[in-house]
């Protein structure tokens, strides 16, 4: 079958091809935008991996604990085609090695995107990205590629959890000697509009095999932009394109504004170029995806440029992928782990990125989520302890005042015993998040502790525990986790008499790599690898342990779910604004409230951040948020501008 647009082949009409509607598991293109079965916008916020290297569990647990929700995956075309290995270091196993990837990340919730980044060894030389010179006028390479793609859109047509294909990584760069050394360089005129021709068909011809797959196609880099309008705009097409700094810096003008320290000017430009570029076809109703982006701590300024990049993503409800994740064998350095540990720690750039990215994750996964918790939620407005199957314990009341919404809310007093009520959950979870709203009428004396709310495992013999603290500099929020206290130590920020948003998440990973993270009112306060083992299963909430007699803890709005959890409805606008913080992990965040039409507050604080990282972050904001107010709507929407209706929000403030 030739491929090429000198020859093309004729194939079944794509307008005949069902694509995949909103009662499906699989994710579906509507203009811009790309959403789940249930119509929600999705975000694919991922980092490239190499399914050859490390391709092990930790390598996935670690990618959904820094917040990643989607691997773009990496492979060799040869490694399909010859799948066998004498290197214990290579998981050279062809779609064996794929098939251990997908299964890992379908595990742990993850997307997976299938990338042929690499054709591998092409005339003697190991390595050859992403296609040899000749691939455009050769149709027996042509007809090759196309079989490989052939047999894995077959494989994983009835896995959801591979939602798209990436059918050739940076096709501009093949025949280069820097990519290719062995093979000719690209000798057809015009070679970018011979490649859409060639992806234009390739698509038609696997969408016959997998309608529901998002096809994933990219261009022949800026300098030739994609012709066919019509062939992006058809359903289930998404175009990316890729963007670095260090590159960017040599020949981009934005790029060498920010390396000659032009900061104000080098974002200026940069808005300009992601518009020009990226945009352009967004206001055309195209999909686009930003498949690559990667820092270098060598380029000067890098940690602004950067700062300034992700947000303009957000601004214009860009998705990316971030380059790259956990491949030591290669020493490379946009490598987002640390090769000097022997774990999967993060370098400076990596913990930027899960920064930003769980801060993110509320907002984004999903940008509308309803009342309704698929695991628990209980408030008291029964006036007793029915809901919770575990009993109470101790000293405990059904009071009417104070409460965070409804007119009941439960108490809890420390006299010499814990006190408060648990739930034994009707199965495990790996990955669960508890939410309750807390209220203390006294702080703990200093030098004294209170625990407000554990999450156990099956056994309850392993546990996270939130508690709140007080030192010389006041109240903290701590996690306590199997290594010890967990904490921002931001000073005096807790207060008495005020309703918080507290939510534990507990993700189990291996003997090392767990997951403890401590949420409050929305910041992520405390984000912890830790050695966590057996599921979640069992709550408890209350007043359990104090350094003080008689201390008293009320509670309300206890939800379990296995995603995170956003705040409920405030009980009025003035209230929030009194008691909500920062939502980006201590990055400095503005919000516009409006009532009624009428701007009601903004606010601008500054928590802080732990010393790792505060030396980058201190300048600079990641997260740009819309917080919108409606009367009609029994919530706040906290999302980007596509998660509310233009009538729902006024702009946001910068």
């Amino acid at each position: 079958m030739i491929l090429t647009v000198l020859a093309p082949v004729t194939l079944a009409s794509t307008n005949t091809t069902a694509i995949a509607t909103a009662s499906s598991g699989w994710l579906h293109t509507e203009g811009r935008w790309i959403k789940n079965g249930q119509g929600m916008i999705v975000g694919l916020y991922g980092v490239n991996t190499y399914v050859r290297l490390q391709n092990e569990w930790l390598k996935f647990v670690s990618a959904k604990s820094y917040g990643f929700d989607t691997i773009r995956l990496g492979f060799w075309k040869y490694d399909i085609e010859h799948p066998t290995s004498d290197d214990p270091n290579v998981d050279k196993s062809g779609v064996d090695a794929i098939d251990r990837a997908v299964s890992w990340s379908t595990s742990l919730g993850l997307k997976v995107i299938l990338d042929q980044h690499l054709w591998g060894p092409y005339g003697g030389n190991e390595y050859c990205w992403p296609a040899p010179g000749e691939f455009l006028s050769n149709t027996v390479l042509q007809q090759q590629w196309l079989d490989m793609w052939r047999l894995l859109v077959d494989r994983y047509k009835n896995n959801p959890t591979v939602v798209g294909i990436d059918i050739m990584n940076e096709p501009y760069m093949m025949g280069r000697p820097e990519s290719c050394p062995a093979s000719k360089e690209v000798s057809v005129s015009n070679p970018w509009s011979v490649w859409e021709g060639i992806a234009k068909n390739a698509v038609a011809d696997l969408k016959t095999h997998n309608p529901n797959l998002l096809f994933i196609v990219e261009g022949w880099a800026n300098d030739h932009p994609w012709n066919d309008i019509a062939f992006l705009k058809q359903g289930n097409v998404v175009l990316s394109n890729h963007i670095y700094h260090h590159f960017a810096k040599d020949w981009d003008d934005w790029g060498k504004a920010y390396a000659s320290g032009n900061l104000v000017t080098g974002k200026q430009l940069l808005a300009k170029w992601i518009d020009d570029n990226y945009m352009v076809y967004v206001n055309q109703g195209i999909p686009f995806w930003v498949g690559e982006t990667g820092f270098l701590t060598s380029d000067p300024y890098w940690q602004q440029q950067m700062a300034d990049e992700l947000k303009l993503f957000d601004d214009r409800n860009l998705s990316y992928s971030a380059y790259v994740h956990a491949v030591s064998a290669w020493n490379e350095p946009f490598d987002l782990i640390d090769h000097s540990t022997s774990s999967y720690n993060l370098t400076i750039v990596g913990r930027m990125f899960a920064s930003h990215l769980l801060a993110l994750q509320h907002l984004l996964r999903p940008t509308r989520r309803t009342t309704t918790y698929s695991i628990f939620s209980v408030g008291f407005e029964s006036g007793d302890f029915t809901a919770w199957n575990g009993g109470t314990f101790g000293t405990v009341s059904v009071v009417s005042n104070p409460v965070h919404s409804g007119a009941k809310a439960a108490k809890a007093t420390y006299s010499g015993s814990a006190s408060g009520w648990q739930e034994s959950l009707a199965s495990s979870y790996a990955d669960l998040y508890f939410r309750s709203y807390i209220y203390v009428p006294a702080l703990p004396s200093v030098g004294k502790s209170s625990i407000i709310g554990i999450v156990y495992n099956a056994a309850w013999n392993e546990f996270l525990q939130s508690m709140i603290y007080t030192d010389a500099n006041g109240s903290h929020w701590i996690l306590v986790c199997p290594n010890g206290w967990q904490s921002d130590w931001a000073p005096a920020e807790v207060s008495a008499n005020t309703w918080y948003s507290v939510e534990i998440r507990r993700f189990v990973g291996d003997a090392t790599h767990g997951q403890a993270e401590l949420w409050v009112n929305g910041s992520l306060l405390v984000d912890s690898t830790q050695a966590i083992t057996g599921n979640s299963q069992n709550l408890q909430a209350g007043s359990i342990a104090a350094g003080d007699a008689n201390f008293i803890v009320y509670g309300d709005d206890f939800v379990a779910d296995s995603s995170y959890i956003p705040q409920s409805i405030p009980q009025s606008v003035a209230d929030t604004m009194s008691n909500v913080d920062t939502l980006d992990r201590g990055l400095v965040g503005k919000r516009s409230w409006t009532d009624s039409g009428s701007v009601t507050d903004v606010i601008s604080k500054l928590r802080n951040v732990p010393t790792s990282v505060s030396d980058v972050l201190s300048h600079s904001g990641f997260v740009s948020v819309q917080v919108c107010w409606a009367e009609n709507f029994n919530r706040h929407a906290l999302a980007h501008g596509f998660a509310c209706e233009a009538t729902e929000c006024s702009n946001s403030v910068e």
